[in-house]
């Protein structure tokens, strides 16, 4: 989905380069998720991220006050750091993706052009975001929903491998073997209180 979308913003609105950061999961850093052609490809496969708080980033600003940013001249902006897979950025512009109030990331456009970044852009870029964040926070739902479902299949094949036990020894057999192997460990220990045991029993 995020690959698709920054290689057709880059086409659709004839920019040098666009690519997407997402939120980690502690909220503090950012990401890139994606990136338009190979050079995109290339930046994402080196794993680059951002501190939400440097200041020498448009991304960064743009996540921490929720608003696009524009710098029209990255040449004469301090805040600026040039990426050397993309050394022709005269203009660039970020924008937060947005659902429910919460910053999911930023898509990040650039153009060789000064001053090729208006107001409009700026709203034009910034309903696009808002509907990649909704798309995102779906595709996050269905694929969380996936995994609960198979969480829950595979419970209910253990359970049932376990009351088909004759013994508690072989109950607890398959109950450590079972669970190692859904939850991917190479060794798994079970424990028996034997007084609690004891106790239910009589």
């Amino acid at each position: 989905l995020l690959q698709e979308i920054v290689d057709l913003s880059k086409k659709s609105f004839n920019l040098y380069h666009a690519h997407i950061y997402l939120m980690n999961q502690t909220g503090d850093t950012l990401e890139l998720a994606s990136g338009a052609g190979e050079v995109g490809r290339t930046m994402a496969a080196q794993g680059l991220s951002i501190p939400l708080d440097r200041e020498q980033s448009l991304v960064a600003r743009a996540a921490r006050t929720h608003e696009g940013v524009v710098v029209n001249d990255v040449t004469q902006d301090a805040n600026c750091l040039p990426n050397p897979l993309l050394p022709k950025t005269r203009a660039e512009m970020a924008v937060p993706m947005i659902v429910a109030g919460k910053v999911l990331g930023v898509l990040d456009v650039q153009s060789e052009t000064i001053g090729r970044f208006t107001s409009v852009d700026v709203n034009i870029q910034t309903t696009l975001a808002s509907q990649i964040a909704v798309a995102l926070e779906n595709a996050r739902s269905f694929e969380n929903t996936q995994k609960q479902a198979e969480q829950e299949t595979k419970l209910n094949l253990i359970t049932q491998k376990i009351q088909q036990a004759d013994t508690i020894e072989k109950a607890m057999q398959i109950a450590a073997r079972e669970l190692g192997n859904a939850l991917g460990k190479r060794k798994t220990t079970v424990s028996l209180d034997t007084k609690t045991l004891r106790t239910e029993q009589e």
